[in-house]
Parts: C-alpha cells; sequence; structure tokens
C-alpha cells in the first residue's frame, strides 16, 4: 500500500510540475531576459511618482496640506525603487568575474547575502510598504481637508497602483529565483543532474536484474522526471527541466517489459541547445533557442503601451468623480478655526460671568426687576467687550406672579405634616383659606383622558406620571391642570418631571385651567400613590397665592454682533434665554447657555478676526413662560429671514458638548456634518495628550434647535440646538431643571469652556461660507 501511495504522490507532483512549468513559460517567456523584465515593472513607478507629484502642487490637492506631503513622499519613494532597478539590472547583467556562470538563484542569493545595498533596500521596501499602506487609510479617512472628494480618489488610486508594482517586482523575483526562467545558461543547471543520472543509470546495469519492488522504484523515479523518487517531482516544480511524459513512458515500458529501466536522458532544453552551440554571450548575446536580447524598439513599445494603460486608468477615475453630487461633501476649515478653539478653551471671563450674574442677580422670571437689571448688565458688557452693534428692542411679557403657596397632609394623622411643591407658571389661586379635599391617583395623562367627564370630582387629581424623556413626560405639567378641571377636580398635583429626587419639587409652565395646577416631588408622589392603593383614607390642604397681572410688563431683548466684512446683510445667529424661573438662580436654565454664546462671540472679537457675515448673539427673554421674546424677534427681523444663514440655540445645559441637533434641508445637514467633521479633525490632530482641544469630539444629528430659534426654523431658517453629555438627551440636566438646586456650582467651568469653543467654531465656519446654506 505504501508503495502505491508513493506511486501515486510522485505522478502528482510531476503533473503538477508540468502545469507549473507552462505557467512559468506564460508569465516569463524565454525571449524576455530577466534583467530587462525587472527593470521593466521598476520603471513603472514612474506613473504614480509623477502623479502624484502633479497632485500635490495642482487643484485642489494643495488644500490639504497632509496629502501634499504624502505625495511628495511617495514621490521619493518611487525613486528609490527606480534607483534599486537601475542597480539590480547593472548587477544582474553585468555580473562581477566571481560571479560569472552564476545562475539567477544563486546570484540573487549572492546579493541578498553580500551586498549591502540590497540588504539596505530590503528596508527601504518595508519602510516604503508601512508609508503605503498608512497614505492609504488616510486618504480615505474623515482626516481628510479638502472640500472636493475627488483628489482623494486620484490618491487613492495612485496608492494601489504604487500597491501593484511593489508586489509585482517582487513576483518577478519570486517566478525568477524559484523557478529559475530566463537564467543564464552558460553553465547549464541541469548538466549536474545529467551527471548523476548517467553514473546512476550505470550504476544500476551493473548489478544486473533487480527485484519487483526496485523496478516500481525505479518507476517512481522515472515518474518525477529522472532519478529521486518523489523529491524529484517536486524538484520539477522549480525548474527541474521538461520532459517529463517522455521520460515516465520510457522507463514504463521498460518495466513492463521485465528488463530493468534504462537512463533515459531528457529532450534537451532551449537552454541547453544554446549552451551545446557555445553561446557564451549570457544575456548581451542572443543565439538560436537562447535568450535573445529584447530590443530597444521593442522595449519602448512596450514601456510606452504600459505607462498609457496605466495612465489612462487614473485619468478615467479623475473624470468618473467629476461632476458628482457627494452626500457629504468635504470641509476645508479656516485656519483661524483652531486658535477660535484654543483660545476659548483657555478662556475664564464667560465662567467668571455667569458666576456673577447668578449670584449678582439670583432668579430672573419675566416682569421682575431683576431680570431687567441682568439685561441691562449684559448690555453694558457687551459694549465693553468692543461689539459693532449692540441694541436693546422692547418686548411685552407675561407678569405671573407666584406669592405664598403651601400642600400640606392631613390624614393619615401619623404622618401628616408639610409637603414640599411649588406652584405651576400661569396657575391661578385657591380661595384664600386653602382647599382641603381627599385625593384620585391616576398613573398617566392619557389614563386621565380616558376618564369620564367628573370622575375626579371634589377631589385632588394626582397624575403620578414616571418620568421617561422629557419630551414625552413634560405634557403631563402642561395639560394635566386641564384634564382635572374637566373631571371636576378641585386642583391639579402634578409628579415633577424628573428622573431623580431629592425632595426637590419641578416648576414648569402649564396651559390655562380653571383650577389651579401645583408640582409635587417624587418621593411624596409615591408615597400618596401608595396610601391611595391601599384603600387608606387622604386628605390634603392647598393654599396658593399665585396669580397674573392684567397689564404686561415691558422687558427686551439684548444683542450684540460683529459686522461681516464682505456680506454684512447675511447673519448667522446664536443665542440662549435670560430669563428663568423664580427659582434656583438660572445657572443651567439658561444662564449658562446665554453667557457661552456671548461668550463665543467674545473670543472671536478678541481675536481680532473678522467674519465674512454677520455674527449675533441674541439673549432671548421670557422663554420660560410665555417665549413672547423669540416671537417679537421674529417680527422685528422679519425682513432679514431670507437673509439669516443659521440660528443656533444653547438651552439644554452646560455640559461635555457632544454636537449638535439640526432641523433644515438635507444639503445644508450635510455641509454642517463636513464641518463638524473638519473640526474633529482639527481637534484630534493635536499632538499634545493633555491638550483639551484633543478631547472635542462633536456630531451633527437630525433633529433639535430650541424654543427662541423656533420661529426663524417655521420661516425655512436652518437652526440647530447645543447637545450636551449629562442634558438633553440624557436625564442629569432634569436633575435640577426648574428648582432650587439649579445653581452655578452644577456648572463645571472646563465644560462651560468646551461649549464655548464648540458654539464658536461652528458658527465662525459658517459665517466664512462662500454661500448661505442650503434652504432645499
Amino acid at each position: 500500500m505504501a508503495v502505491y501511495f508513493c506511486q501515486a504522490i510522485s505522478d502528482a507532483c510531476a503533473s503538477l510540475g508540468d502545469g507549473c512549468e507552462k505557467c512559468i513559460e506564460t508569465i516569463c517567456p524565454q525571449d524576455r531576459p530577466f534583467p530587462i523584465f525587472l527593470s521593466y515593472a521598476w520603471c513603472l513607478n514612474l506613473v504614480p511618482a509623477v502623479a502624484g507629484l502633479i497632485t500635490a502642487f495642482t487643484g485642489s490637492g494643495a488644500c490639504d496640506s497632509n496629502l501634499q506631503t504624502f505625495c511628495i513622499v511617495q514621490f521619493f519613494v518611487c525613486g528609490l525603487h527606480l534607483m534599486f532597478a537601475s542597480y539590480g539590472y547593472w548587477r544582474v547583467a553585468y555580473p562581477r568575474p566571481d560571479e560569472e556562470g552564476k545562475s539567477i538563484a544563486s546570484l540573487a542569493c549572492h546579493m541578498a547575502m553580500y551586498d549591502p545595498f540590497v540588504c539596505l533596500y530590503a528596508f527601504v521596501w518595508v519602510g516604503a510598504l508601512v508609508w503605503t499602506i498608512v497614505g492609504s487609510g488616510y486618504v480615505s479617512s474623515a482626516n481628510a481637508k479638502c472640500e472636493d472628494e475627488t483628489i482623494y480618489k486620484v490618491a487613492s488610486v495612485l496608492v494601489i497602483v504604487s500597491y501593484m508594482y511593489l508586489f509585482g517586482g517582487f513576483l518577478v523575483i519570486f517566478m525568477s529565483i524559484f523557478c529559475d526562467c530566463c537564467r543564464d545558461e552558460r553553465k547549464p543547471r541541469d548538466s549536474s543532474r545529467s551527471r548523476r543520472d548517467a553514473e546512476s543509470a550505470s550504476h544500476s546495469r551493473s548489478r544486473g536484474q533487480v527485484s519487483e519492488s526496485s523496478r516500481v522504484s525505479s518507476s517512481t523515479s522515472a515518474a518525477g522526471g529522472g532519478g529521486g523518487g518523489v523529491f524529484s517531482g517536486v524538484r520539477s516544480m522549480f525548474g527541474g527541466g521538461g520532459g517529463h511524459s517522455a521520460s515516465s513512458t520510457s522507463t514504463s515500458r521498460s518495466t513492463a517489459s521485465g528488463a530493468p529501466p534504462a537512463y533515459q536522458p531528457a529532450a534537451a532544453t532551449p537552454y541547453q541547445q544554446s549552451a551545446a552551440a557555445g553561446n557564451s554571450g549570457g544575456y548581451r548575446q542572443a543565439a538560436a533557442g537562447g535568450c535573445p536580447q529584447v530590443s530597444r524598439s521593442q522595449g519602448g513599445l512596450l514601456m510606452l503601451l504600459v505607462v498609457l494603460v496605466v495612465t489612462g486608468g487614473v485619468v478615467a477615475a479623475v473624470v468618473s468623480t467629476r461632476g458628482k453630487d457627494n452626500n457629504q461633501p468635504r470641509h476645508v476649515p479656516d485656519p483661524a478655526t483652531t486658535h477660535i478653539i484654543h483660545s476659548a478653551l483657555n478662556a475664564s471671563l464667560g465662567y467668571q460671568r455667569l458666576v456673577f450674574m447668578c449670584d449678582t442677580f439670583g432668579h430672573r422670571l419675566s416682569g421682575s426687576q431683576a431680570l431687567e437689571d441682568a439685561i441691562v448688565w449684559i448690555e453694558d458688557n457687551m459694549r465693553s467687550d468692543g461689539l459693532d452693534r449692540v441694541v436693546r428692542e422692547p418686548v411685552n411679557v407675561t407678569h405671573w406672579v407666584r406669592g405664598e403657596e403651601s400642600l400640606h397632609l392631613l390624614q393619615p394623622a401619623l404622618i401628616a405634616g408639610p409637603m414640599a411643591m411649588l406652584g405651576l407658571g400661569g396657575s391661578g389661586p385657591t380661595p384664600v383659606a386653602g382647599i382641603k379635599a381627599g385625593i384620585t391617583v391616576v398613573e398617566s395623562l392619557a389614563a386621565a383622558r380616558a376618564m369620564p367627564d367628573n370622575a375626579a370630582n371634589g377631589t385632588f387629581l394626582l397624575l403620578n406620571q414616571r418620568f421617561t424623556t422629557y419630551g414625552e413626560t413634560s405634557p403631563v405639567r402642561r395639560e394635566g391642570p386641564k384634564e382635572a378641571a374637566r373631571l371636576g377636580a378641585v386642583a391639579a398635583l402634578v409628579r415633577s418631571v424628573t428622573p431623580f429626587s431629592l425632595n426637590t419639587p419641578h416648576t414648569g409652565s402649564m396651559a390655562p385651567a380653571a383650577v389651579p395646577g401645583a408640582a409635587i416631588t417624587v418621593e411624596d408622589a409615591e408615597l400618596l400613590a401608595r396610601l391611595a392603593a391601599a384603600g387608606e383614607t387622604i386628605e390634603l390642604e392647598l393654599a396658593m397665592e399665585a396669580h397674573t397681572l392684567p397689564d404686561k410688563a415691558l422687558s427686551y431683548n439684548v444683542m450684540g454682533e460683529m459686522t461681516g466684512t464682505e456680506f454684512p446683510d447675511q447673519v448667522v445667529v446664536l443665542g440662549g434665554h435670560i430669563d428663568s424661573w423664580d427659582v434656583g438662580t438660572g445657572a443651567l436654565d439658561d444662564g449658562g447657555g446665554i453667557l457661552a454664546a456671548w461668550d463665543a462671540l467674545r473670543v472671536i472679537k478678541t481675536l481680532g478676526l473678522a467674519p465674512r457675515r454677520t455674527i449675533r448673539v441674541v439673549a432671548w427673554t421670557n422663554e420660560e413662560n410665555g417665549a413672547a421674546g423669540a416671537a417679537q424677534y421674529a417680527r422685528d427681523h422679519a425682513h432679514e429671514m431670507e437673509s439669516l444663514s443659521f440660528a443656533l440655540e444653547s438651552d439644554s445645559g452646560i455640559f461635555t458638548p457632544k454636537g449638535f441637533g439640526f432641523t433644515g434641508s438635507d444639503a445644508a445637514f450635510a455641509k454642517l456634518s463636513a464641518i463638524i467633521d473638519a473640526i474633529n479633525a482639527d481637534a484630534a490632530a493635536s499632538d499634545d495628550d493633555d491638550d483639551p482641544a484633543a478631547r472635542l469630539e462633536l456630531a451633527m444629528t437630525r433633529g433639535g434647535g430650541g424654543v427662541d430659534i423656533q420661529p426663524l426654523i417655521d420661516a425655512g431658517v436652518p437652526g440647530a440646538g447645543l447637545l450636551v453629555g449629562k442634558g438633553y438627551p440624557d436625564s442629569y440636566y432634569f436633575y435640577f431643571h426648574h428648582t432650587d438646586a439649579d445653581t452655578s456650582d452644577k456648572i463645571a467651568p472646563g465644560e462651560f469652556q468646551e461649549c464655548v469653543a464648540a458654539m464658536a467654531a461652528l458658527v465662525w465656519e459658517i459665517a466664512n461660507l462662500d454661500e448661505l446654506l442650503p434652504r432645499t
């Protein structure tokens, strides 16, 4: 069985050797000497070298210094390949005296081991490969800064071509060394093998008859292409000569007749014929059947053909990218953006002003003197900042007053006592004596709406809806009192809209209703629900003095701007609201938002920069309980709507900036996304691990805006809201939202400065675009 197995292996090796030889002759025909073929392969590096240099200094290539550097280095790398090609050709075509007569395999091994230039080039080749890999990764990454993607596609094609030449050249070497094709046959490699085979045959004849197993072994050797058994077949794959079939047939015939296998010499190869004829000219002299030199005209035509094909492919790639509307065009950031970011991250004045405003003026409810004093203070400081234009625009606002208020649990008597509460903005009062009543509990606004009229007659309606998101949960606060009136309740008690509570009630506005409305803490809402579910008798007492004055109060929107140098009538707006609820000091909602927006403009002004378009910061009034400031601004600036490029609002707290939520056209979204990608790339390019700019990572997402810029968005102006970590859409912001805990200590100075940097960079880039953001 072992004998037959060895026979099968030998036959397979012989067949594989035949197939490989045919493949070799196709790749490296006998009339194409190795040095010439090698030089052609390496000279093709001229194409990516020259094309890379042109790419670096023409068209949009110069817009990206890193890409330009890559192309220039690629040019010199290709030059190194060409130098080695010339040196390799010279070494192989004109061997040294001690190398005369060596085969290609021997000469290549000798060069690799003892030639310092070849050893050095091995390191150069590895370095070039690593460089090419890095370059190919770069040209397809978001780090690219050119607005037109064509240049990167061209660079990618050049990198691919370079790969082809790098590996193609070494494929030629591999096939030549291991297959020994196109070799110098001045000392035919097969001559020594022929002598060994002849000696083996003579030795076999001297032994006379052989055993059956010997005949099988001889047959196996013949199948491999000449004495050597299985390993002879293996050698045949790597240039062991032709004639496998003839030798095998002859040996098998001899074995079948019972005679010992006689030695049958293989047919002479063209190389051996050339050697027998006395051809000692090697590569420099052509002989019949040998390895003739390719003429210069033939070589030139071949080179020209290859260059034309490759160059045509590059040109086709360029043409195919022209005129295409990229879904997300690349954006080249303004050089000043980096300075703006670093300046904002190192500025402390904005945060100091926030703390001063909150500690000095306190909460700033619409209609209050504290709000108006804060507006005057902002106006004065905008002027001291040297802004080009500062103005206050009057707004008539609702004047709601909270007054005294309280809530007590009367029954069960064992736990009777006061409960924390805050009247809802816009609520009316209770009778002077207050209201005493039992309680009806519902788990959601939807459950209340499903109840029939007067189902809660004469009781307090407790809307105990748990927090999911602010958008989903806040309607219970606004609409709950109206449902309570429909159900016949004496007042509405709303579970505070928050995911977390330390016995802190959260106020907020409510829609006009015929009964009072108040917010209670999560803890008390859960307590009352448990008592009601247990069948306990519950009695509460509510007293509120809340009321709305009949006359509107006079307030102001205040704004400051830097006038554009080229398009002064085209405006980029950013801002937040200056008013707050009458609890806490309104630091998160929205003192931090308006102070960060204001400081973004101040940083740009301090750097001495001049935007192409006007940048305007607006502190809107009355956002919390009426949004009269936003509506009045839209009316006052209706004539500007067509020339407003963008509106940005910060009203989700001041924490680590995560990006912007955008509302507008697909084209504008693509443009803004490209701007954000460019800002991120600049921030990520910092080599300093301690640089805070390196931590700035923003995203442009769909859906967002704000109450104050909503009238502008409704008019078609592209708009966005600043998104922050631990704020919207996260929940941390709502731990403090509309509570006594909304104070300046909740804002970290570093996070405040990061928000300033994010907004300043975005509005600066938009203000310096070549055209307005598209609306369709």
